[in-house]
């Protein structure tokens, strides 16, 4: 969904300023269209998010297992990390976001996906 309101980023702009009496923008909207810290905003949650829907895909697969649970999760500490860090955010939203994460991580990691990750072969250190 994000990726389709970046790819048409040029076309939005074109109808926020355009004097068409059929398409009726709220004062807002237009603002937030034409404003390209609106459009860095998106392109940041399309990464965040980006790592969870690849995440989902790995586990929605014929040959996804309980450990790979955990390796998805470390996955998208390790991308969030990242992305958090080269980004202009405040290291209070850093945090907040990372402290989110964390929660996520902990109601969705049980100890069978935590025994499946040690077990597996794959996955031994």
């Amino acid at each position: 969904m994000l990726d389709s309101l970046v790819e048409n980023k040029a076309a939005l702009k074109a109808t926020a300023i355009s004097e068409n009496e059929k398409v009726k923008l709220t004062p807002s909207v237009s603002r937030n269209i034409l404003d390209e810290g609106f459009w860095k905003k998106i392109q940041f949650l399309a990464k965040l998010l980006e790592s969870i829907a690849r995440g989902l895909k790995v586990l929605e697969g014929d040959s996804s297992n309980l450990a790979l649970v955990v390796r998805v999760f470390m996955d998208i500490k390790s991308e969030w990390s990242k992305t958090l860090e080269n980004s202009n955010v405040s290291s209070t939203v850093r945090n907040a976001v990372l402290q989110r994460l964390k929660y996520r991580t902990n109601f969705g990691i049980k100890p069978i996906h935590l025994a499946a990750y040690i077990l597996h072969p794959r996955f031994r250190g």
